[in-house]
């Protein structure tokens, strides 16, 4: 049967003309959700009458989420059902279930799911629960959205030893605790990671950006989930430490995700993390407090950064295929300082552009002239 892509029921199919006969509403809220309004239940099995239904697409690879108002109870004596409604996350008026309704289905199958789970039309409800919310069938969430964490040499890090070190002890401690980077944006939080990443001995760094985990979901209940997965898949992989980055997001977006992290840790899961500086407050208080372990890092100072660019600078001048002297990285550091982010991000991303204003004008060698050029384009683009 060929997939409906967008959330249309035809009105005069044999659903279409089953719910204008009982002056069910329908209507769709983008290209993943249809509501359906005032569907008659069940009163053998249900405590009223009728209900509001919705039906989202949740994401590819789970199954598809289905929710009725939040104070509709199940009677009856379907074990699914019952689960179902137990297990129910109530949220902003709904009782938000995950029920198996697979993907790939044309999406009135799914509305023809989701009313017989509601009894419509006096039918006996049922239907075939996911196991939620386990997700075991779905492919791998970290090879989905996980990226392998290249080690990076001691001699490439500046100024982070301590930190590193923190960091890494933090791991390695026979009591599971989750060491969480907090700076400003630039100040090279995943580039500790990569030298983290180099430290572990036996075992491989994977980070996973929240942001795109989370990307495209509605509800708390969907983040949820999708963290408790992968957390719990990291988990079943002892040598694998699972980096989250943006885990300010675990705080600002979902409702028991800090509890679903502090489970995770007692599981046993290698949890590291990356967050700006604002986050602290919230590691402080229960349930996290005492299985995390803040890492405070600032920007480097001018020397320091000045370091960090020499260290740059042979991948920068090998991409753009120019040479340039080690001697500019003060200059760079020097106009990179009134620039918006932190060091060393700033002047890296200075020199970056001075070796494309040298290659972009035929020039070999990056002069300060070039510097001086790019920093005035970096000054017009902030403007």
């Amino acid at each position: 049967m060929a997939t409906n892509t967008s959330p249309v029921v035809d009105p005069e199919s044999p659903l279409g003309v089953k719910l204008r006969s009982h002056r069910v509403r329908l209507r769709t809220e983008g290209q993943d959700t249809i509501i359906l309004q005032n569907v008659p239940a069940n009163t053998l099995y249900f405590n009223k009458p009728g209900t509001n239904l919705m039906v989202k697409r949740a994401r590819a690879t789970l199954p598809f989420l289905i929710a009725v108002d939040d104070d509709l109870a199940y009677s009856g004596p379907d074990a699914a059902l019952s689960k179902a409604f137990a297990a129910g996350t109530t949220q902003q008026g709904w009782r938000i279930l995950f029920l198996d309704s697979r993907t790939g289905r044309a999406w009135s199958d799914v509305v023809e799911d989701a009313l017989r789970a509601v009894g419509f039309d006096g039918a006996e409800p049922r239907w075939s629960v996911h196991d939620a919310p386990t997700l075991t069938s779905t492919p791998s969430l970290l090879a989905t959205f996980g990226s392998d964490v290249a080690g990076l040499a001691a001699a490439c890090t500046i100024g982070r030893d301590e930190a590193i070190g923190e960091v890494v002890s933090a791991l390695r401690l026979s009591q599971a605790t989750m060491p969480v980077v907090l700076g400003g944006s630039g100040v090279g939080k995943s580039h500790l990671l990569r030298a983290v990443a180099g430290r572990l001995e036996p075992g491989r760094l994977v980070s996973v950006s929240l942001s795109r985990l989370f990307n495209g979901t509605a509800f708390d209940a969907e983040r949820e989930h999708l963290l408790a997965a992968i957390v719990e898949e990291a988990a079943s992989r002892p040598s694998t430490v699972l980096a989250l980055e943006g885990l300010e997001l675990v705080f600002a977006a979902t409702r028991h995700g800090p509890g679903a992290l502090a489970h995770a840790i007692d599981a046993g899961a290698r949890l590291a993390g990356t967050a700006l500086p604002a986050l602290l407050p919230r590691l402080e208080h229960a349930p996290l407090a005492r299985r995390l372990r803040p890492v405070l890092i600032f920007p480097l100072s001018d020397v320091d950064t000045a370091a960090a660019v020499r260290v740059a600078l042979p991948s920068l001048i090998a991409h753009h295929g120019v040479s340039c002297d080690e001697d500019l990285a003060g200059l760079l550091v020097e106009l990179s300082r009134p620039g918006v982010g932190h060091q060393p991000a700033k002047a890296i991303a200075l020199a970056d552009a001075a070796c494309a204003r040298a290659r972009m004008g035929g020039a070999s060698i990056v002069s300060a002239v070039h510097a001086y050029l790019a920093a005035g384009g970096l000054d017009q683009d902030q403007e």
